[in-house]
């Protein structure tokens, strides 16, 4: 029997029969049984979370299906999740979807699949770009508005990394405060101040490397990064598209769960250009490496920098396999007929891509507290943000100089 503290209005009208795990937001998922005997996903959240990931989110997710399986075709409802419920009050927002038996996210399948993934996989992503482009994105365009880059790409880092050492609010009391972090024989009282110590520095070592902090190159890239605005913004897109956020059926075929929800609050991105998911499913890859610990860090001090060491468990097969996919994605990107229609006013879309990679993992140090408490995920997210911010930017060195 889970006991877990599950709202009293949701135990009371469904038996709750999973919790899973929850994902990048603060909303909590549960597998649950309605009063006819159906099985039932149902996500709730009960505070307004870090950057409106809880409640705000949560509802316009809900929106965003409901309205997504209006205006798409019938054959494409099939990719999309039926929404029954939706419940709102002060402090709690529910919704009841279409729960898939048997069904494991896109990354988790193959991450744990007993076999050769890279070909198998490759095609999955191949038929999502193509649903996409067909199905969603096909289905027109809206002009990027003038504050898109500041907004989408840069003001939601700014605002996450800030929260990272802010020592008061919600937030800060939630994951923060009291946690002690310690480097050596240095202790920081809280987690929050060392986050405030690593992002003020000008450089970053990683694995004996030496890389310019973050911070620093967001700085630069933000004053020089017109060339990267996008062309348009489709106006019907995924909005989230992390592998996690796929559903592999029993079938093989593949359907769209954790939509983002449009409008959403100004500090966090809603309508999203296609490099924006294509940063995802980059992201994608090394991310689901650090959610699922098959990884090892640690951090130094040494002549008064930072060092950190973090290596993958590369003795795990599909691991290494999952790096080997990662690298040959781009050009799954560019060989997709029904993905680059869409992309034709998109000169630069895998440079945005790959920038929007490393800003992905940047935006989430903050949200990875919500499930790994320790920090070391947060961390890691960090580290990997910084250092493909760093190939990013030594790639395009001349648009920023």
């Amino acid at each position: 029997m889970i006991t877990s503290q599950i709202p009293q209005i949701i135990e009371k009208q469904y038996k709750i029969i999973k919790k899973i795990s929850s994902g990048g937001s603060v909303g909590k998922i549960l597998i649950v049984k309605d009063k006819a005997g159906n099985n039932r996903i149902l996500k709730y959240a009960e505070w307004e979370g870090i950057g409106y990931n809880g409640i705000p989110w949560t509802e316009m997710q809900a929106k965003r299906l409901v309205t997504l399986r209006k205006v798409v075709s019938q054959k494409a409802k099939k990719l999309l999740p039926v929404i029954y419920v939706t419940h709102k009050e002060k402090k709690l927002f529910y919704f009841v979807s279409e729960y898939y038996d048997k069904s494991v996210p896109l990354s988790i399948y193959y991450l744990s699949y007993e076999g050769e993934i890279i070909k198998p996989l490759l095609k999955d992503i191949n038929n999502v770009l193509s649903n996409l482009s067909n199905y969603f994105y096909s289905l027109g365009k809206i002009k990027a508005p003038k504050n898109y880059l500041k907004r989408n790409y840069f003001g939601r880092i700014d605002y996450k990394l800030e929260l990272l050492k802010q020592q008061k609010g919600e937030i800060y009391e939630r994951y923060f405060k009291n946690k002690k972090f310690t480097i050596d024989e240095h202790t920081y009282t809280d987690i929050s101040l060392f986050f405030e110590d690593l992002l003020k520095r000008n450089k970053v070592i990683i694995n004996g490397k030496e890389f310019i902090n973050a911070t620093i190159l967001l700085a630069r890239i933000k004053k020089n990064s017109p060339e990267l605005m996008p062309g348009f913004l489709p106006k019907y897109t995924h909005g989230d598209l992390l592998l996690r956020n796929v559903l592999k059926l029993p079938d093989g075929k593949t359907v769209f769960i954790d939509v983002r929800g449009v409008p959403l609050p100004n500090n966090y991105p809603s309508r999203v250009c296609i490099p924006y998911e294509l940063g995802k499913i980059l992201h994608s890859i090394e991310m689901e490496i650090i959610r699922t610990n098959n990884f090892k860090m640690a951090a130094f001090i040494k002549n008064k920098n930072l060092e950190f060491q973090l290596f993958y468990n590369l003795e795990n097969k599909n691991i290494d396999a999952f790096l080997k996919i990662r690298q040959k994605l781009p050009s799954i990107f560019s060989r997709n007929k029904d993905l680059q229609l869409n992309l034709k006013e998109e000169k630069k879309w895998l440079e945005q891509a790959y920038l929007l990679e490393a800003l992905h993992f940047l935006s989430d140090v903050v949200n990875r507290l919500e499930q790994d408490k320790t920090g070391y995920h947060s961390i890691a997210y960090y580290l990997i943000g910084t250092r493909l911010l760093n190939t990013f930017y030594r790639r395009n060195r001349h648009l920023f100089s």
